[in-house]
């Protein structure tokens, strides 16, 4: 029995290998109509397979040009913020050294106010011990 499985298979991979044979010579040589019904069936809505996967490689590569530009332009924009962010930084440093210079000359003039202000009362208040002191003695 075993002999005769072995038989049947050896015979099975020879019918195999004829087959096999059988199958390129008619794909070698297929008729107009049999070429006409292969590409129907390689037809997908009006287009090839080919035709198709460099369409979508068309379309991918015009999103990718779109990014890259669009990555283009906020490196532009990106750089003018980075400039505009450090004038800024230089003007705020003016405006605060500028700040500190009108303070400080604020505060003495304030200071220089109320000194000039005690000064007038100081002389005031003199002149009105002058002058009671003044008047008592010329009345004693």
């Amino acid at each position: 029995m075993e002999n005769k499985e072995t038989h049947i298979w050896i015979r099975t991979v020879g019918e195999f290998e004829a087959d096999r044979i059988s199958d390129v010579q008619k794909k070698t040589s297929l008729s107009d109509t049999d070429t006409e019904t292969r590409t129907e069936t390689v037809m997908e809505n009006g287009k090839s397979q080919l035709q198709q996967a460099q369409d979508d490689v068309e379309e991918v590569r015009g999103i990718m040009l779109d990014n890259l530009n669009k990555a283009s332009e906020r490196e532009g924009k990106l750089g003018d913020l980075e400039n505009r962010a450090d004038n800024l930084l230089e003007q705020s440093k003016v405006f605060s050294k500028t700040a500190n210079q009108v303070k400080q000359k604020k505060r003495w003039e304030n200071n220089r106010l109320k000194v000039i202000i005690g000064v007038i009362c100081a002389v005031v208040l003199i002149s009105v011990i002058i002058i009671v002191t003044t008047v008592s003695l010329r009345s004693s």
